[in-house]
Parts: C-alpha cells; structure tokens; sequence
C-alpha cells in the first residue's frame, strides 16, 4: 500500500516538475546573453505553480489511471510505456492542440514518467512475492 501511495505522489508531482526542469533547462542553455539567462531563471520561480495549476488535475488523473487502469490490466512494458506517452500527449491537447513544442515535451515526459511508474510496480510485484522472512545478501 505505501509503494501505490509513492507512484500515486510521483504520478502526480513529476510531469509538472519534469516539464518545468526541461523547459528553464531548455532556455538556460539556449540564452544568447546574460538577460535571457535570468529570464529562464524566472521560469524556473514561476514555471512550478503555473504548471501545476494548469496540469495537475491531468497528472492526477494520469496518476490514477497509471496505477489502477494500466499498470496492473497491461503487462506488455512497452505497451505501458506507449500508453503513458498517449496519456501525456492527450493532456497537452487539453492545453493547447496548436503548440507542436508542448505536444513533444509533454509526451517525452508522459514516456519518462511512465518507466519510472512501470519499474516501481514491477519491483513492488516482485517484492510481493518474496517471503516474508526473506533476507537479502
């Protein structure tokens, strides 16, 4: 139950925060001179509550679509991990159907956080099926 709760919060909390990292990272490294620099900076302060009021009912939803839809009916990872992009892509549509930019970085995003979600509920399976008394190393 705690390891479903930690996928349920990283669900939530990584596609807003990885989209954010991405983006000030983008720009940094982009920046022609010093001004551009602060300006991703100023992403980087603002971007994390603005994409979290603009896509956290999206995360939550592909959070729990994730963990309670996906990752235990399908057992194909690359099939998972083609549906969390799917995901991710049908969440930027919910913002915006015309930036082609935010439709690739959303998906990037959605395919990076679903193997993150995939590996820690194939880890949680195989750990539910160890015995109890099981001692490692």
């Amino acid at each position: 139950m705690k390891r479903r709760k930690t996928r349920l919060l990283l669900g939530f909390v990584l596609p807003p925060t990885l989209g954010v990292l991405f983006v000030f990272l983008m720009f940094y490294f982009l920046a022609d001179d010093q001004s551009d620099k602060e300006f991703s900076y100023g992403i980087l302060v603002a971007g994390f509550p603005i994409a979290f009021i603009l896509l956290g009912i999206q995360s939550l939803i592909f959070s729990f679509v994730m963990e309670y839809l996906i990752n235990p009916q399908i057992k194909n990872n690359t099939l998972v991990i083609v549906t969390s992009g799917a995901l991710g892509f049908l969440a930027v549509l919910s913002l915006s159907y015309e930036s082609y930019f935010l439709m690739i970085v959303g998906t990037f995003i959605s395919l990076v956080v679903g193997s993150i979600l995939r590996r820690n509920h194939i880890n949680s399976a195989n750990n539910a099926l160890l015995p109890a008394n099981f001692e490692s190393g």
